[in-house]
């Protein structure tokens, strides 16, 4: 399987407000703009200008579930 390039939108940030350098949590986002197939263990980099996130996936919900 290969990378995804897409926007996502954060939702939830579970144990804090906001995440700086060096902090570990977890999130949940969506993809904007469309279907992508991922699957639980991928490797994640979001980035946003000169910020990067590092993660893997440790849950997938399906299509149907509100995400919130």
């Amino acid at each position: 399987m290969g990378g995804v390039r897409q926007t996502v939108q954060v939702i939830k940030i579970f144990n804090k407000n906001v995440l700086r350098a060096g902090d570990e949590d977890t999130i949940r986002f969506k993809f904007r703009y469309g279907v992508e197939l991922i699957e639980k263990g991928s490797k994640l980099m979001i980035r946003e200008g000169n910020t990067k996130c590092l993660g893997h996936i440790t849950k997938v919900y399906p299509m149907t579930d509100n995400p919130t």
